[in-house]
């Protein structure tokens, strides 16, 4: 890496996917959950970043009360504030869920204006950026065939996809198709709500489960998005994986 030593701030989408710190390299690599709840969490902002520090970046959002009161504005707010303390410095933060990641560009720049947030949101970078800034060398195995990537509505919508595609062709042989499609219809826990699940699966079947249904059993579709993954799983009963578990599966 071109920044050899320099500290970075791994967020994790899923606690099984911690052995991917090892992509850092020479990196002080820390990690840290963006977006899932660790047991005896602490979030009283003490600055100590930690595998018990949650930074719940969307969820801070999805569970919000419709109505987005001035009290439940300012409630978000103190909670951005915790997490934007917790997270100074000037360590990368590497989101590999889409959602969790551009929160922090997104909505804290909102919630909380003010240089501190944004210096956060200037240091917070999807997984794909990330390799793409750092240009790291992989000793990759071939893999012969094609792998079918959807793109996560954050990734599209902050014109990411190119970084997920260009990561994914560093693996030798590896025929990458993007999915033309639109949200996968989960949104989050929309699709598993009782009164929009019908709407969601409509969403999906209007292009990216019919092309996951069409892809050839050995080959690979890709989503970064949990969500996404799930919806593909309950919807074309494929299991979707994540870019850096396809990196970590061709690994040498």
């Amino acid at each position: 890496m071109e920044r050899k030593g320099r500290e970075l701030v791994f967020g994790l989408e899923s606690p099984d996917l911690g052995g991917l710190v090892a992509l850092g390299g020479d990196a002080d690599v820390k990690t840290v959950a963006l977006g899932v709840e660790v047991a005896g969490a602490n979030t009283d902002g003490g600055g100590d970043i930690g595998d018990k520090l949650v930074v719940v970046g969307i969820l801070l959002l999805d569970d919000a009360d419709d109505s987005f009161s001035t009290d439940h504005i300012d409630a978000l707010a103190g909670s951005v504030e915790v997490h934007v303390v917790a997270l100074a410095g000037d360590a990368l933060v590497v989101g590999l869920e889409p959602s969790c990641l551009m929160t922090l560009r997104d909505e804290f720049v909102s919630l909380l204006p003010g240089n501190e947030a944004k210096a956060l949101a200037s240091r917070a970078v999807t997984f794909g950026e990330w390799m793409a800034r750092e240009k790291i060398a992989l000793n990759l195995r071939p893999t012969p065939t094609k792998a079918h990537v959807h793109g996560h509505c954050h990734q599209k919508s902050f014109d990411t996809m190119a970084e997920v595609t260009a990561t994914l062709k560093l693996i030798p042989d590896l025929d990458v198709e993007p999915i033309e499609s639109s949200c996968c219809g989960m949104a989050g826990a929309f699709g598993y709500h009782a009164d929009t699940i019908d709407v969601s699966c409509a969403m999906g079947e209007l292009s990216l489960l019919p092309a996951v249904r069409k892809a050839p059993e050995d080959a690979i579709i890709v989503a970064d998005g949990t969500s996404c993954r799930h919806q593909i799983k309950d919807g074309a009963g494929r299991e979707a994986m994540h870019v850096a578990r396809v990196l970590a599966m061709s690994l040498g």
